[in-house]
């Protein structure tokens, strides 16, 4: 045992001995208070490196602030350049760049920087290298590839519009691309919001957004917009600027849903050199290696510790030709003093422009983000990019970008089609089997649906045959089946029937028709990638809320119940004041030519101040006694407060029918279609119907979440919750009043509520999320060709326009005379929102009386003596 020991000792001794022999470095680091990750990378890269040479040691000598303050960092700066340091690693945003470039290029101090800004300023860096590399010639070449005619550009730091003019650039004049919409913003609602408004400005238009926001932010503006337009999700496609970590695309596919996704990945997850990284980064104690620990790396800490793998091969091939570089000037090593910013002159560091040259010829062949090669500007060249594009289901490499060889799409796995003039002139003829649900198939003309040729149908399904056909060079035949059934397995028989049993037994090739993707059903025959995603939704009666503005919508502003309360407060306070003149006061009287002499402060002159009041108007008439008075100010105030939210409350009025004629009624504006199932099983109201041997009926069968499963009890429980159609579904949805539900595809709830009578909507929230696909046989060649038809036809796309034509063009555009739900919670004051104004003129009229009866007897006690002592001089005469 003691000779273990003795051994450890040994080698530990050995090891002090070596790292005193090794050069010391050291590397100024300065960076945010929020960039833990990336300080992390940067030491363990220098780490990592310590225990694998004995040739020197890079020590991190690291500033930490707010980047904001670029005094801060002039400081900071400053200081490391005082302790010798070789070579300074910062990020350089649009703020911070001017200011490190400089301290960079007059010092000669060699800068690695993470990321450069896409657009670089006027400083150019003379002795600094972007380890980022540019992505918005990548940006450019899919735009091109893509065809887009338009595009939305949400930008977020200070450079945005300088991007968006280099993409412009580009593209050349002869490119036409217009600006539909251009905005910088901080958070996802603000995106959200600037989304919906050129949504309704551009009801029928594909959106093309291109997204110059970090991960975060990007994040949050897609799930934002996934969780508050479930069926307009394909008519967007996103373009992400910024190249995303892995970890964008794998924690949050099932909140992006199957909305269009297009961005830049640094990061192969499938190289060797890669995954090492990645399980080391993951086994590191987080309390040591701040940010580390965690299965994902950011963009940024990958970025810096291939900034450290590239210093680190500089100082080695410096160690090998030029050692007395790394001694000349090492204070830690020889105790010389480093570079003072505020000497005057300025004193540069003599080996800095060696130390720079060395690092832009360094050449790093295996980098966590690939190769790394510099341009003598210190601009990253010889970059490859992967293209990652979403799918229903996962997310796919779509193919690379080089600034070589420009873009190359892959579009694995599918395969590509042959090109038409290449395809035989004898065109294949494929059976297609269907079923009549609108918007999907419905008839022209009536008669029976066996009989039906494919000339004599139209929708969704028929327009897309069409588009397959003629992209795949084929002609087909299309049969209906008569129980418009997508098909089941009968355990009896062990057969399908529907759509399914056509397929398995040969008598149709493909079908085409509402078909969810499921196991079960993927068992017997194949399925493409979706051409359209559904999810279980609600469908509820629309509250029919009249928005027009009638003659008397002045009057909308209180309550019944409150306006009777002014009127009685006006005649109670009339009365009131006309007591305290008769009773506290002398009488103010004025002289009539017909009367003779009478009363001025009478009772109808005591209204006519009352009601002058109210509208702020002088009539000439002033109470006098000290109660008369008290009591007026306690009336003003009344009248005051009572203008002032009469005249707040039909502003409101007038704006809401504002917003609900530019607005339609919002499937937001009612609770989530989670809540409402829940409420349904708590309470039992409403009632959720759902489709028998349905598809939504299977998944609340299967479905181990306790609440989906109770609904699944409930049903089993109640029968009369089943239903045979869609059409007695809605039928009874439009008779229950807001109290009887249907859970159905949202695709088929967004049909129906888009045709007349117009009374139904569907709630927000999806319940579930699955596809619709083309079925083929078991093992059919047909799949791979469709797979990439359908995937051409998204990207040109036409699969939003057939979308539109029948889902949108329906005859419930004019939605002005329903308003918000909200509408039905807040219009008029109520009596009791306002019952504190009438407390306080209660309040006063009590205060009031209170005084009067003071000042009445008091006015008694003198006036009684007076009197007397007339009346004995009277007497006496």
């Amino acid at each position: 045992m003691w000779l273990v020991w003795l051994n450890v000792s040994l080698l530990l001794t050995i090891d002090y001995v070596l790292s005193k022999e090794r050069i010391h470095i050291p590397i100024g680091a300065v960076f945010s208070r929020s960039d833990d990750a990336a300080i992390s990378a940067l030491k363990y890269a220098f780490w990592s490196h310590q225990n694998t040479s004995s040739t020197f040691v890079a020590e991190v000598v690291e500033e930490r602030l707010e980047w904001v303050d670029t005094y801060q960092i002039s400081r900071a700066v400053c200081r490391l350049m005082k302790q010798g340091i070789y070579a300074l690693v910062a990020p350089t945003t649009p703020q911070t760049y001017s200011i490190l470039v400089s301290y960079s290029n007059n010092f000669q101090i060699p800068l690695i920087s993470p990321s450069f800004p896409e657009v670089v300023p006027e400083h150019t860096p003379l002795f600094a290298v972007g380890i980022k590399p540019n992505t918005l010639r990548a940006v450019n070449d899919l735009i091109t590839y893509y065809r887009w005619s338009s595009i939305i550009y949400l930008y977020q730091s200070d450079d945005g519009a300088e991007k968006l003019q280099r993409i412009f650039e580009l593209g050349g004049s002869d490119r036409k691309l217009d600006i539909m919409g251009l905005r910088r913003i901080t958070s996802a609602d603000e995106a959200h919001l600037f989304l919906r408004k050129l949504d309704r400005n551009f009801p029928d238009k594909l959106k093309n957004i291109v997204m110059d926001v970090d991960s975060r932010l990007a994040r949050e503006i897609i799930i934002t917009h996934v969780r508050t337009l479930p069926w307009e999700r394909n008519v967007y496609h996103f373009l992400l600027i910024e190249p995303v970590p892995e970890g964008f695309w794998n924690s949050q596919l099932t909140e992006f849903g199957r909305v269009n996704i297009t961005g830049f990945r640094l990061l192969d997850p499938d190289r060797g050199l890669v995954r090492q990284f990645l399980t080391s980064w993951r086994s590191l104690n987080p309390r040591l290696w701040l940010g580390a620990g965690n299965r994902n790396i950011p963009v940024e800490a990958m970025l810096t510790y291939d900034g450290a793998e590239l210093l680190l091969g500089t100082l080695t091939r410096i160690y090998d030709s030029q050692q007395h570089i790394l001694k000349s000037n090492n204070k830690v090593g020889n105790g010389t003093k480093g570079t003072d910013c505020l000497q005057t002159p300025i004193k540069t560091w003599e080996h800095g422009p060696i130390v720079a040259q060395y690092l832009k010829q360094t050449y790093v062949p295996a980098g966590l983000t690939g190769s790394l090669k510099f341009d003598p500007n210190g601009q990253r060249k010889q970059v490859t990019l992967d293209i990652i594009e979403t799918t229903p289901n996962d997310y796919v490499k779509a193919g690379n970008w080089s600034d070589m060889s420009g873009l190359m799409l892959v579009k694995s796995p599918y395969r590509p089609l042959p090109d038409k003039d290449s395809r035989i002139s004898n065109k294949k003829k494929y059976v297609i089997v269907s079923l009549l649900s609108p918007p999907y198939l419905l008839t022209k003309i009536r008669t029976k649906r066996e009989s039906l040729q494919k000339d004599q149908v139209e929708g969704f399904v028929k327009d897309l045959a069409d588009y397959l056909s003629e992209e795949m060079n084929f002609d087909y035949d299309l049969h209906l089946l008569p129980d418009s059934e997508a098909g089941k397995y009968n355990a009896t028989t062990g057969t399908w029937t529907g759509l399914i049993g056509e397929l398995v037994k040969g008598t149709a090739d493909l079908s085409i028709a509402p078909l969810t993707i499921t196991a079960e059903r993927e068992s017997v025959i194949d399925f493409t990638k979706p051409f359209q995603t559904v999810g279980i939704s609600l469908m509820m009666k629309k509250p029919e809320i009249s928005a027009e503005i009638g003659p008397f919508f002045f009057l909308q502003a209180f309550s019944i119940e409150v306006w009777i309360c002014i009127i009685v407060s006006h005649l109670v306070f009339s009365m009131l004041l006309f007591s305290l003149s008769k009773f506290t006061s002398p009488p103010d009287r004025v002289k009539n030519a017909d009367s003779g002499l009478q009363d001025r402060l009478g009772l109808c002159a005591n209204f006519w101040f009352v009601c002058s009041s109210s509208l702020f108007r002088s009539s000439g008439i002033y109470p006098k006694s000290p109660s008369s008075r008290l009591a007026s100010i306690f009336w003003w105030f009344f009248t005051l407060i009572l203008v002032v939210l009469y005249i707040a409350n039909l502003a409101t009025i007038l704006i809401k029918d504002k917003t609900s004629q530019a607005y339609s009624f919002s499937y937001s504006s009612y609770p989530s279609t989670e809540y409402i199932l829940q409420e349904a099983i708590r309470t039992g109201s409403p009632k959720l119907l759902v489709l028998k041997n349905s598809s939504t009926l299977e998944f609340f069968k299967n479905s181990a979440i306790k609440t989906y499963n109770s609904y699944w009890q409930k049903v089993k429980e109640e029968p009369e919750l089943l239903i045979n159609g869609y059409n007695e579904g809605v039928e009874k949805v439009r008779k229950g009043q807001g109290n009887v539900g249907l859970l159905l595809e949202s695709s088929m709830n967004e049909y129906i509520n888009f045709q007349e009578p117009c009374d139904t909507i569907m709630t927000s929230g999806f319940l579930d999320s699955s596809g619709y696909g083309i079925a083929t046989k078991k093992g059919s060649p047909l799949k791979e060709e469709l797979d990439y038809a359908l995937l051409s036809l998204k990207e040109k796309g036409y699969l939003n326009m057939i979308y539109a034509k029948w889902w949108r063009e329906g005859k419930c555009k004019d939605t002005k005379k329903y308003r918000k739900l909200s509408d039905l919670y807040h219009s008029s004051l109520t009596l009791h929102e306002i019952s504190g104004l009438f407390y306080i003129l209660i309040g006063g009229i009590v205060i009031t009386l209170i005084i009067a009866m003071v000042e009445f007897i008091f006015r008694r006690k003198i006036t009684l003596p007076r009197s007397e002592d007339e009346h004995e001089k009277s007497s006496k005469f």
